[in-house]
């Protein structure tokens, strides 16, 4: 059985990473695209353009998260940045529901509901010309969706339902390492990976038809048995904003 779990764990990992990496990736190919040519010089890609913002530069940037729609749990998250020299303060806000789902369709779900709220402060670093930066995001979430298949409930059993109504808490601590850019002087990008821990609450009600446990697929959404109440967990950050940069 911890075997088992082992091999679930992994898949989940490798399902995130594969799916947020092709994003990424797609993003990047975009970014490179060829956007300004002069004579017979070779075209020139933003990515061309981009240089870091420097550290004692103060400036403000309003951004989004493209890559939260290519998610099992799409949401609008968007924020704002205020850069005093080497500190950076930012706030993202979340939104989802169920008809903003633009990817993952046979996931559709009525009672979907995500709220966000994600502070985050970072720390630029004196390193050549690329100025990275750390930082530490402190991210709150609130998720409502519906869940079918198996579950441990209030009364430490395990049951297989039809549906139940499930609310997922979730208070994260993530480390990450990024850089910011800056291309056509107001064009930002930031891309980042980062890790840390999430103490996750879950509560089921409204349970359809209980009965006993049955064995569920190795498949996308099926490789948890999901307990009522709380647990730490691990995070995973890997992200891309891109978003408007206004220079004092």
């Amino acid at each position: 059985e911890q075997k088992r779990q082992v091999r679930k764990s992994g898949f989940i990992l490798f399902a995130f990473l594969s799916m947020r990496t092709l994003m990424i990736a797609l993003s990047l190919l975009l970014l490179s695209l060829p956007v300004l040519a002069q004579n017979d010089q070779r075209p020139e890609t933003l990515l061309d353009l981009a240089s870091p913002i420097p550290n004692d530069e103060t400036g403000m940037s309003i951004h989004l998260m493209p890559l939260s729609f290519a998610n099992s749990a799409p949401r609008i998250r968007l924020g704002v940045q205020y850069k005093k020299k080497r500190f950076s303060y930012l706030l993202d806000l979340e939104y989802g529901r169920d008809n903003i789902r633009p990817f993952f369709k046979d996931n559709a779900d009525p009672v979907y509901r995500f709220y966000g709220f994600r502070p985050e402060l970072r720390y630029h670093l004196n390193w050549g010309d690329r100025s990275p930066y750390v930082g530490l995001e402190l991210p709150f979430t609130l998720k409502y969706d519906e869940h079918r298949g198996n579950l441990v409930a209030e009364d430490n059993n395990v049951y297989n339902v039809e549906a139940a109504l499930e609310r997922r808490l979730r208070f994260s601590a993530i480390l990450k390492v990024g850089q910011q850019l800056v291309a056509l002087r107001h064009l930002f990008v930031d891309g980042y990976v980062g890790a840390g821990a999430a103490y996750r609450n879950l509560r089921y009600t409204d349970l359809v038809n209980p009965g006993p446990p049955t064995e569920q697929p190795m498949e996308w959404g099926c490789c948890e048995l999901k307990e009522h109440g709380g647990d730490i967990k691990a995070e995973l950050a890997l992200g891309l904003r891109l978003g408007y940069w206004f220079s004092r």
